[in-house]
């Protein structure tokens, strides 16, 4: 048994945890960290700290940080600050399992993040702010899934996709300042606050206080904005347009 800095995962794996391997595993190489995946059993893989390294790749601790590979998103989301998107990235199956307190701005700059996993941003002691246009799309279930106390999201723009649901926060705090939800938001016992955005499903029961949500028959889409004096009367406030930008992109104007 071999215990590894587990960086992002495909299974039930937590940080530092003991994983057993057995003769038949695979590894490869991606410069601070390596990819194992045990081909005897259960196929799972695993995003792992290379032996000895530290982790000090990519940029300054708490820098900015531009990436266009999947690894360097790896290693940038250890280190924390500001992660620029400079590409599109596949994430493929794994998923980033965020702790430690670490502290992450996401700048999608244009640019989209595919996975085929559930819960591709699985948010548990940390905070990750979302910025930028962009989408963030898996097959899986949730796009984001906080599941602790200490779980913090904002998000301030891109598109979001997945199988069930776009945020799904089960504790933590979630504020939704924008952004293009094409699935639900759901909260049970987290602080989930929505000042803006766009949302295929009404997201009433989560508005901040002086916020309405308007459907917009074009696109079908609930567009949330600040009340203003005219919703309580005299002329009809003027709804955001929902623009169509490609395949599941949306963009506020």
């Amino acid at each position: 048994e071999v215990t590894f800095n587990v960086a992002a995962l495909v299974g039930d794996v937590q940080y530092g945890e003991t994983l057993a391997t057995s003769a038949q595993i695979e590894i490869t190489e991606t410069g601070n960290y390596m990819i194992i995946a045990d081909i005897a059993t259960t196929m799972r893989a695993y995003v792992v700290e290379a032996p000895g390294t530290g982790g000090d790749a990519g940029g300054d601790e708490g820098g900015l940080t531009e990436v266009d590979t999947f690894e360097e998103l790896v290693d940038a989301m250890q280190h924390g600050g500001e992660i620029r998107l400079i590409g599109d990235i596949d994430m493929g199956a794994n998923e980033f399992d965020l702790n430690g307190g670490v502290e992450i701005t996401l700048d999608l700059n244009g640019y989209n993040i595919t996975a085929t996993s559930n819960y591709p941003f699985d948010i548990y002691d940390a905070k990750l702010t979302v910025v930028g246009e962009g989408s963030i799309k898996t097959t899986g279930y949730d796009v984001f899934y906080l599941n602790n106390s200490s779980s913090v999201l904002i998000v301030e723009g891109g598109s979001f996709e997945a199988d069930e649901a776009a945020v799904y926060a089960s504790e933590g705090k979630a504020t939704l300042n924008g952004g293009i939800y094409h699935d639900p938001v759901l909260s049970f016992a987290s602080d989930l606050t929505i000042t803006g955005g766009a949302y295929s499903t009404d997201p009433s029961e989560y508005l901040a206080e002086g916020c309405v949500a308007e459907l917009d028959e074009e696109s079908g889409y609930y567009v949330v904005t600040e009340k203003t004096t005219s919703d309580e009367g005299g002329d009809e406030p003027e709804t955001p347009d929902v623009t169509e930008l490609g395949e599941n992109q949306w963009r506020i104007v």
